[in-house]
């Protein structure tokens, strides 16, 4: 799992349209309180035994963004929804945004497989 974790990692920094965005602002599973919007972390699930040699991954990336700033949130997960989808290496499940009740911000959360061959 921490070989998908790095590549996603170095796969997503690497893009300016994510940087642009996020700077290097992209954590496994959570980020700290005090990191500043926008920020990105991501969840990977690890679906074992696709084949003897491949095991499936399932990964949610979710934007964090400020109260007040959907159009930056549907922007982010319009354009990281298209990288998703026009990469063989992803196979793209969902995206949507959701409002987040606690302090009136916005999640971008797009989600896809991705295979590992061991």
């Amino acid at each position: 799992m921490k070989e998908v974790s790095v590549f996603l990692y170095q796969y997503f920094t690497t893009l300016s349209v994510f940087t642009d965005v996020m700077d290097l602002r992209f954590y496994p599973v959570i980020a700290n309180q005090e990191t500043p919007k926008p920020l990105a972390i991501y969840n990977v699930t690890q679906q074992m035994g696709i084949t003897k040699d491949c095991d499936k991954f399932t990964v949610t990336i979710s934007g964090y963004f400020d109260p007040n700033d959907y159009d930056e949130a549907a922007d982010f997960s319009d354009v990281i929804t298209e990288i998703v989808k026009s990469d063989s290496k992803f196979n793209w499940i969902d995206s949507e945004i959701s409002f987040i009740q606690e302090d009136l911000s916005f999640a971008a959360n797009i989600s896809f497989e991705i295979e590992y061959i061991n």
